[in-house]
C-alpha cells in the first residue's frame, strides 16, 4: 500500500486535515478531509476517452449523508435511505456553482465529483468543507481545474466575524454567509443577515476571502507536491482564426449589445 500525503491547514479556531492514497485510490483523485471527528470523502472520476458531439463540460456533482455517519439508523419500517433530501441537493449545488466555471473549456471528458460524509461530529455544518473536498479531489486529478477552490461560512456573534462557526454559534449569528472562491477572487455569495450595514457585509466577505486564500494556497501546494498532470491534450479549442475572425468582425456590435 502506497504512502498516504497529508496536508493541514490552519485556520485558526479550527484545521482542516487532507489526507490522499489511503482510500478510493483508483479514483482519478481522491481526498479525505477530517475536521475534529467530522470526515469527508471526496473523489473526482473521469473518463479516459472525450465525449463526442460535445460542446459542454459533462459534469455531475454527488454530495451524499448517512445516518450512519452520525451513529444513527432511520427511524420507521423501512431502514433503506431513499432519494437524495433537499439539503443533499442544495448542497450539491453549493459544490456545482463555484467549480464548473473553473474547469478549461473544451474539456468533454465525462466527470463526476462525489462528496460523502463518512463521519459527523455535529460541531460545524458540512457544506464548506463538502466544497473544498470536491477542489482538492479535483486539484491532485488530470482534470484541468484553472485554481483550486476554497471555502467557508462567516457569522457574525457579539460584533465578531466567526469562520466557520460552530452549530450552537450560529443560533446566535445575525449573519450566515456561505463564501466560496479562489486566491484572487469569490466566485459564489450565498446567505442572510439581520440588519447589518453594507460595509458590514462588504468587510465580512474580506474576512472569509482571507480564509478562502489559506485554503487555496494550501491546496495549491499540495497539487505541485503531487498532484497529477493535467490532462490538455484532449481539449476541444475553437480555432485562433476563427476567433480572430470573429473579434474583427463583430466585436463591436458585441460590446454594444452587452450594453443593453
Amino acid at each position: 500500500m502506497s504512502t498516504p500525503h497529508k496536508k493541514t491547514i490552519d485556520l485558526g479556531t479550527h484545521q482542516l486535515k487532507f489526507e490522499s492514497g489511503k482510500i478510493a485510490r483508483q479514483a482519478d483523485g481522491a481526498v479525505l478531509l477530517s475536521v475534529n471527528d467530522t470526515l469527508i470523502l471526496g473523489t473526482a472520476c473521469t473518463t479516459p476517452d472525450p465525449l463526442e458531439d460535445v460542446d459542454f463540460v459533462p459534469l455531475r456533482v454527488d454530495y451524499i449523508e448517512k445516518f450512519s455517519s452520525a451513529g444513527k439508523t432511520v427511524g420507521g419500517f423501512f431502514k433503506r435511505e431513499g432519494r437524495p433530501t433537499q439539503r443533499e441537493v442544495l448542497t450539491c449545488r453549493l459544490i456545482d456553482r463555484p467549480i464548473r466555471p473553473l474547469i478549461l473549456e473544451g474539456y468533454t471528458h465525462d466527470t463526476q465529483i462525489i462528496t460523502q460524509v463518512l463521519s459527523y461530529d455535529e460541531t460545524y455544518s458540512t457544506e464548506p468543507f463538502a466544497i473544498c473536498a470536491a477542489s482538492a479531489a479535483l486539484a491532485l486529478s488530470s482534470v484541468p481545474l484553472v485554481h483550486p477552490v476554497g471555502a467557508v461560512r462567516v457569522g457574525y456573534i457579539d460584533g465578531q466575524f466567526v469562520v466557520n462557526p460552530t452549530l450552537v454559534e450560529q443560533k446566535k449569528s445575525t449573519l450566515d454567509l456561505m463564501l466560496a472562491g479562489t486566491e484572487e477572487a469569490i466566485l459564489m455569495i450565498e446567505g442572510f443577515c439581520e440588519l447589518l450595514t453594507e460595509a458590514q457585509v462588504l468587510e465580512a466577505i474580506a474576512v472569509g476571502h482571507k480564509a478562502i486564500q489559506l485554503i487555496c494556497r494550501g491546496i495549491s501546494e499540495w497539487q505541485r507536491e503531487i498532484g497529477k498532470p493535467k490532462n490538455l491534450e484532449t481539449l476541444k479549442r475553437i480555432p485562433e482564426e476563427l476567433l480572430s475572425c470573429l473579434r474583427s468582425e463583430f466585436n463591436d456590435e458585441l460590446k454594444s449589445a452587452l450594453k443593453i
